[in-house]
């Protein structure tokens, strides 16, 4: 296609109307990688040698929202073309705020806000490099064009500009580079929803896990203390978005996140929100999948450490608070009453009173919804185990395991994959460990 052909179809595209598939051609994606902060690439999601150094991952943030989330190794502009009619036609969508794209970022969202789960996604996400700052290379003045050198009175730095342009137009030459994506339509009656937790850094778990997945899983759940902790922020490129990624594309399915405590450790805590999408720019929100409605809790930490004078700097009693009044409206929602079933995800389970444990400051939230909630799926203890209703709190419980802490713990403590299986208005919960075995099988 010729390069004008080929700007009249974006420009279309970006005022909303279809881009036919042939608008687009795949570039050579061989470029060698210069600045690489990765030590190595893991199952080709975070590949240090691509410019879309951390491949895609795609976010459910509502019941027709979805948020593509990737990185790229330099600034660059992004967008994700997306079809839902088998790749006849593709839409245009990306990240706007306040009016105006998301540019000049490494890291990439486009919010896709008219997906249909029943129908098949396929998408490419776009990463342009910006090769050049032209609106910062010259002045216009009652449409004439000022020579930079008689700029010295204007305090724009165009001579520094002017020089990092050079520099990157002889980097970057205008190309794209691309990554081609799906996500496996959805029968609203008949689908499974996979959950991982307590991972804590080791990526060796997710080959092994997904083996054992079934079949028609629409949904990957990252349920909390993924990572150890963080210690820079491209810890959560490898150990969030990569795994977050790979799950994706292995299984063709969305996939959520419900941060954990480990989540919250350390100075680049607050890094995390910029390596997912959000629900309205929240750790929790809601979404329905057929007659079930899903909720995304975020418990936080549990214990009270509100000590400013900490690195970690937690402030959860405002946050659990804001987190409680939108659980109330939530469950006074038309969306959540008229549900034929209500499951939660969440990191930190509800202990009951006589727990030996420390009792988690943020069950309160439970409360709110301990009356209709059917099913709640949870970590965070490392024992693998399905509660009775009455046992833990008044709705079953499903608890994901986790890697041993000490030699003497007991239980159920290895990684392990919760599955919850959706056939009409029914539901069937199980957990496979590493060796494949199931641990127990309850319908709900």
């Amino acid at each position: 296609m010729k390069r004008r052909d080929f700007l009249k179809a974006s420009v279309a595209a970006a005022f909303g109307a279809p881009l036919v598939a042939d608008a687009w051609q795949k570039p050579s994606m061989s470029r060698p990688m210069q600045d690489s902060w990765f030590n190595e690439p893991w199952q080709g999601m975070y590949d240090p040698n691509d410019f879309i150094c951390v491949k895609p991952a795609v976010h459910i943030i509502g019941t027709n929202r979805l948020g593509v989330w990737w990185k790229t190794k330099d600034i660059a502009v992004g967008w994700v073309d997306a079809s839902q009619d088998g790749g006849a036609t593709y839409r245009r969508y990306w990240l706007e705020r306040d009016g105006v794209r998301s540019t000049n970022t490494c890291t990439h969202i486009a919010v896709i806000d008219d997906y249909d789960s029943s129908k098949p996604l396929k998408f490419r996400a776009v990463a342009r490099p910006i090769a050049e700052y032209g609106r910062f290379g010259q002045v216009r003045y009652k449409g004439e064009t000022i020579p930079g050198v008689n700029l010295k009175a204007y305090d724009v730095g165009i001579y520094a500009y002017e020089k990092f342009a050079r520099e990157r137009a002889k980097r970057y030459t205008g190309e794209e580079y691309v990554y081609e994506g799906e996500v496996a339509a959805v029968n609203p009656g008949d689908y499974n929803v996979v959950m991982f937790n307590d991972i804590h850094h080791t990526l060796g778990f997710y080959p092994e896990l997904i083996k054992y997945a079934p079949k028609s899983v629409a949904l990957a759940v990252f349920a909390g203390d993924i990572l150890d902790h963080a210690r820079s922020d491209a810890d959560f490129d490898k150990h969030l978005s990569a795994p977050m990624a790979y799950v994706g594309k292995e299984l063709r399915c969305l996939t959520c996140f419900s941060r954990g405590n480990h989540e919250m450790m350390g100075v680049y805590s607050r890094y995390v929100r910029d390596h997912i999408a959000l629900f309205d720019d929240s750790f929790y929100g809601a979404f329905s999948i057929g007659s079930v409605r899903f909720a995304v809790l975020d418990t936080g930490v549990p214990t009270v450490r509100e000590d400013p004078m900490l690195l970690d700097g937690y402030a959860m009693g405002p946050y659990l608070k804001r987190e409680r009044r939108w659980l109330e409206r939530e469950s006074a929602s038309e969306e959540w009453k008229s549900a034929e079933k209500r499951v939660a995800f969440a990191h930190i389970p509800p202990y009951p009173d006589t727990a030996k444990e420390y009792r988690s400051i943020n069950s309160e939230i439970y409360k709110v919804v301990e009356n209709d909630l059917s099913l709640l799926m949870a970590g965070h203890l490392h024992n693998g185990r399905y509660h009775k209703p009455g046992t833990m709190a008044k709705f079953p419980v499903v608890v994901g395991g986790g890697p041993y802490r000490t030699r003497s713990a007991k239980g159920n403590r290895i990684a392990t994959m919760s599955v919850l299986s959706v056939k009409g208005d029914s539901l069937e919960v199980y957990q496979v460990g590493l060796d494949g075995k199931e641990s127990f099988r309850m319908k709900i």
